[in-house]
């Protein structure tokens, strides 16, 4: 699986450099295409000046948050079949319990915040945030079954959430790559 990761990120990157000639061909030979260089002064403005603005995003906070909430929940011992701790459990479902019940109250009555400007659902600031907010709960209700387990559950959880992003790391290393790829197709072709 890492080998196919690698090889995967190593082809994204050779596609990242070989834009720089492959656009300024594009745009040489079919000048009327509407293609754009990325080696012109304006290609290599958008391309240096924006390089961080198209790697960040929300998909890469989602991966990110995803990432930290599985390696504490991984680490916390919540979803393991055997050896769960019962007050753990009572702990982590009153967390879900709490985060269920702000939810509803920041969505369900009238004039409720998070709805959009007609009062509904979707699309609103609830939906834009869900994947964030899943995540958020996964990592509360393991971070509460740490501490109700655990004598030291600060250190285990932060040390378990970053244990989950260092497990990530090479698929947000492929991210970063397609996602600058992505954008430099999009400019490119003048999308």
């Amino acid at each position: 699986m890492r080998g196919r990761l690698h090889a995967a990120i190593a082809l994204l990157a050779a596609f990242q450099v070989m834009s720089l000639p492959l656009s300024w061909l594009l745009s040489a030979l079919l000048p009327q295409s509407g293609f754009r260089s990325l080696v012109e002064g304006a290609g290599v403005r958008w391309l240096l000046g924006g390089y961080s603005e198209h790697m960040a995003g929300e998909p890469l906070a989602w991966l990110l948050s995803a990432a930290a909430a599985f390696g504490a929940a991984r680490g916390s011992g919540l979803f393991r079949k055997a050896g769960r701790d019962k007050n753990g459990i009572r702990t982590a479902l009153a967390v879900f319990a709490a985060v269920c019940a702000i939810c509803i109250l920041l969505t369900a009555v009238p004039h409720a915040p998070l709805l959009n400007a007609v009062g509904e659902l979707h699309p609103s600031s609830f939906v834009r945030a869900l994947p964030w907010l899943l995540c958020f709960t996964l990592w509360a209700c393991s971070a509460a079954y740490t501490a109700a387990v655990e004598s030291r559950p600060v250190e285990n959880i932060l040390g378990e959430s970053c244990a989950g992003i260092a497990a990530a790391a090479p698929v947000v290393a492929l991210y970063m790559v397609a996602a600058v790829d992505l954008h430099i197709i999009i400019y490119v072709v003048g999308w």
